[in-house]
């Protein structure tokens, strides 16, 4: 087996991608449980074109939950902290953008701490 010397760079490469696939699982958890608690949802009336504004509350939601997290370990005033509140309350991708940007800026302690306590909730 060939030594790459970059295992330490491609170990936090998989770490990131493996915290954003378990961020993607938990948005799609928490879409489902707000669709099952949404009253009217599952109407034969609704067609797909209105599953589009639900995506993105649901982003919201899972950036509310994320920014929680990490103002809980960086603190309220930390930088990714605020782009998350600010891209949960917008919602526009540009500030989401911005906010994923700024959280795989974090060192994965704090990214994988942060989303351990959003999948503890």
């Amino acid at each position: 087996m060939v030594n790459s010397g970059h295992y330490r760079r491609d170990r936090l490469r998989r770490e990131r991608e493996r915290a954003a696939k378990r961020l993607e699982r938990q948005t799609v958890k928490a879409s489902r449980n707000a669709h099952a608690k949404a009253p009217g949802v599952g109407d034969v009336t609704s067609n797909a074109s209105s599953s589009a504004p639900l995506a993105l509350s649901i982003e919201g939601v899972a950036m509310a939950r994320l920014a929680k997290a990490v103002a809980f370990i960086c603190g309220s005033g930390h930088p990714s902290t605020l782009a998350l509140v600010k891209a949960a309350e917008s919602g526009t991708v540009n500030d989401i953008k911005e906010a994923r940007a700024l959280f795989d800026r974090l060192g994965i302690r704090e990214q994988r701490t942060a989303l351990m306590l959003i999948a503890d909730a």
